[in-house]
């Protein structure tokens, strides 16, 4: 796996053939669909050490045992094939040269406004996928929107759903009502086919050991959201953390490094930024690049290569980071043991998740609770 900077005047056909790879391998790896790049870019590059030209019958599944190749590995190499099937006469990867550090887990955000195109050519990086479809004043639940096929994609392809919930107000209150807004939670989970649930926002030590009880009892897990602000036991009475940081730098973040000494980093996951900063305002990174492309903009590293930045016309000067920023990250999650990444779903630029699973693999199922937590009370479903 390498990271290239795109030179002035070099051309995609250039840069595939500097490396000995195929140009459409090169271009779906790093969402080109048509064009050239901007001088100054980054492109991730992927060597295969195996490929394929698709013919007329071929399948995934027959392609997963003529090769020895698992489906969901396949698909992951070859991100394509969720949206548009096999297409005769173009080339797959079979395989690639990096060696990777170990099996981790990847979780994903999922809000209103998903196609499901996008989820379903995610859906080869995930274990957990949180479906932020409520938001909580602390009492009640209101519904965003209908998540019923996206919990239903996300069942079919054997992922884990979970219902993530945003508490506006923060969950303080203890006592009777909040056994009674517990209750309504999980029921909701359990009714929308969920796995899980996801807390997003302020709520007390009292009412999260009350509501993880309650969960165990009921073989759903809890994932809490947290940053360098949150205090300790967001992580220490939930099942898996999902970490995200304000700071400049991930790649020498000491958050991370503290954490994973306080607590425990094989349980959480650490949030890819998926956004560029342009000035007051946040655009996705995918959608930064493509105005530095269709403008003709230089984008110039930082001194550090850490972020990478271009002044366009309208907007002013657009900052995101690098590649190598991110592949930092992985190095932290390596180093530190953490579980693996979380991103958003109709956000995260591919490169990002074609990076990690060069680097880790993605696997089907990971448990973030011990056998003996999932094993209590377990008839409490009956009973709400």
């Amino acid at each position: 796996m390498r990271i290239h900077t795109v030179r002035e005047g070099e051309r995609l056909s250039d840069i595939a053939k500097e490396y000995g790879i195929n140009e459409d391998i090169l271009r779906v790896n790093n969402e080109i669909p048509e064009g050239e790049c901007a001088t100054g870019e980054e492109l991730l590059i992927l060597t295969p050490t195996r490929t394929y030209t698709v013919r007329h019958g071929d399948s995934t599944e027959r392609l997963s045992l003529r090769f020895g190749v698992r489906r969901r590995d396949l698909l992951a190499m070859n991100p394509w094939i969720c949206t548009d099937g096999l297409v005769p006469s173009r080339r797959v990867a079979l395989s690639y040269g990096d060696g990777r550090l170990g099996m981790a887990a990847a979780h994903g955000f999922l809000y209103n406004g998903y196609t499901a195109d996008a989820l379903i050519r995610r859906l080869p990086y995930l274990t957990y996928v949180s479906i932020g479809c409520a938001v909580s004043d602390g009492t009640s639940l209101k519904r965003l929107f209908d998540p019923r096929d996206a919990v239903g994609l996300v069942r079919s392809a054997d992922k884990i759903p979970l219902l993530r919930i945003f508490d506006r107000e923060g969950i303080r209150r203890g006592g009777e009502s909040g056994d009674k807004f517990s209750e309504n939670i999980i029921n909701a989970a359990i009714s929308g086919g969920y796995k899980g649930i996801t807390l997003s926002g302020k709520f007390s030590e009292e009412y999260l050991v009350n509501l993880r009880g309650k969960m165990i009892g009921c073989d759903l897990i809890l994932f809490t959201e947290a940053d360098e602000h949150s205090p300790l036991y967001f992580a220490e009475y939930s099942d898996g953390s999902i970490l995200s940081y304000g700071g400049e730098s991930c790649g020498e973040c000491d958050f991370y490094k503290k954490f994973s000494t306080d607590s425990e980093s094989s349980r959480s996951f650490i949030e890819l930024e998926p956004f560029a900063y342009a000035s007051g305002e946040y655009i996705p990174r995918s959608e930064a690049v493509t105005l530095a492309r269709r403008g003709g903009y230089v984008i110039k590293p930082d001194t550090e290569g850490k972020s990478l930045s271009f002044e366009h016309k309208k907007k002013g000067k657009i900052t995101f980071p690098s590649l190598r920023e991110v592949r930092a990250v992985m190095d932290i999650i390596h180093e530190y043991g953490y579980m693996g990444i979380s991103f958003d779903i109709m956000r995260c630029p591919l490169p990002y998740l074609m990076m990690y699973n060069a680097c880790f693999g993605t696997s089907t199922f990971t448990s973030v609770r011990s056998a003996d937590g999932c094993s209590q009370a377990k008839n409490r479903r009956s009973a709400l």
